[in-house]
């Protein structure tokens, strides 16, 4: 059976989603992450313990949130390709 196709409109994208997952270690603590870019935006997810996945993250690990989202979200780094596995680099927030 063969088909005709006209192609009236080329199909194009009108919507992606990613989300990377690594684990860095931030002053001494480490912190699993998931940081999903979308059309809407950014959000990073941390995992603790007591709360799970957590874009509103515990007291004690607000600090270390806050440090991980500037760098991945400021726009210098791409998540996606800018870290290699024992990689080591200082970041200071601005």
């Amino acid at each position: 059976m063969v088909s005709k196709v006209k192609v009236i409109e080329a199909p194009r994208e009108v919507y992606w989603e990613t989300t990377h997952e690594g684990t860095f270690d931030i002053d001494g603590i480490e912190v699993d992450f998931r940081y999903n870019e979308n059309p809407n935006g950014v959000n990073l997810y941390i995992f603790e313990e007591e709360l799970g996945w957590t874009n509103d993250p515990s007291d004690d690990m607000g600090e270390t949130y806050d440090i991980l989202y500037d760098m991945l979200s400021c726009g210098e780094l791409s998540v996606g390709c800018d870290f290699e596995d024992d990689e080591e680099f200082e970041w200071e927030i601005e």
